[in-house]
């Protein structure tokens, strides 16, 4: 009896929980602590519909099973996600711009953008951060427009409207493909992008008979790419030729608007060049004249 008592009352307090724990059994998430301080999941860990801006730290965890983000329409990234997913890497329906560190090991990533078994799989782009990309953009000779419109694409379906502009400024073809970087826009309902691409020369009648054309076109028709989800009910889709037409009026406009910014943004560089001229004028002891001189004879 004693040397129970005396167990009892010498028995250390277990732990206090780490963030992460705290997280799994929010999730109701069943995981083991291993020695090293792993903690292995080992069935599904499901962190959608959180609207979640950035993962959590979850470098610490191992799933055994699927993990999903998916539905977490503020994510561009995957930095902090769990070591290692055994299984699927589900991050469907989230703005995805950057996959992470090339730490991270699944069994299928499970993107908007497509499915990939491995690191070297994913699109470079993906693979890059903005520093990355922007260095990826201007290692790209200008006369490589085939390269530029690719990197154009990849900015338009990440929403970076950044490096779009570095892209269009480049040389990439706004109306390639009969429209394509217009389409994409559209796809994402992103008048801004859009508008940007109408101010460089995108024509919106011809993606609006492009958008058509893959409509009608069963064998090219990609439903992913040319029907846009509906935020009020995410179970309708608009076509893509509908929500140009509707919306070209609004990005005539922006274009307007757009070229107006410029010229103020010109007057205003003026205005401050002609302002530092004449600072420098008043700070000469003697204006400087522009009159020539007069030739004076030797005298004899």
């Amino acid at each position: 009896m004693g040397d129970f008592f005396k167990t009892l009352f010498n028995r250390k307090a277990p732990a206090p929980l780490t963030p992460v724990e705290i997280l799994l059994k929010e999730r109701g998430a069943k995981y083991k602590r291993q020695p090293d301080g792993t903690l292995v999941v080992r069935r599904d860990l499901d962190l959608g519909f959180r609207k979640l801006e950035s993962l959590p730290d979850l470098s610490s965890v191992v799933v055994q099973g699927n993990f999903s983000c998916s539905y977490n329409e503020t994510l561009t990234s995957l930095a902090g996600a769990p070591r290692r997913v055994d299984g699927e890497f589900r991050c469907k329906s989230v703005p995805l711009s950057y996959v992470g560190p090339d730490t991270l090991s699944f069994g299928t990533l499970v993107t908007d953008h497509g499915a990939y078994k491995s690191w070297e799989e994913i699109p470079a782009w993906l693979r890059l951060d903005v520093a990355g990309k922007r260095a990826l953009i201007d290692s790209t000779p200008a006369a490589d427009t085939a390269r530029l419109n690719d990197h154009l694409a990849w900015a338009l379906r990440t929403e970076d409207a950044d490096l779009a502009k570095i892209c269009i400024d480049k040389g990439a073809d706004v109306n390639r493909g009969g429209g394509d970087p217009l389409i994409i826009a559209a796809n994402r309902k992103n008048l801004d992008l859009a508008g940007m691409l109408c101010l460089a020369g995108a024509d919106i009648d011809l993606a609006v008979k492009t958008a058509r054309k893959k409509w009608w076109d069963a064998e090219d028709c990609d439903y992913g790419q040319l029907y846009i989800a509906d935020a009020a009910t995410h179970d309708y889709y608009w076509p893509i030729d509908r929500w140009l037409t509707e919306n070209a009026g609004a990005l005539r406009e922006k274009v307007q608007l757009y070229k107006i910014q410029q010229l103020q943004e010109a007057k205003t560089d003026l205005e401050q060049r002609v302002t530092a001229l004449q600072a420098d004028a008043a700070a000469l002891e003697k204006p400087l004249s522009l009159d020539k001189p007069k030739f004076k004879p030797p005298s004899a």
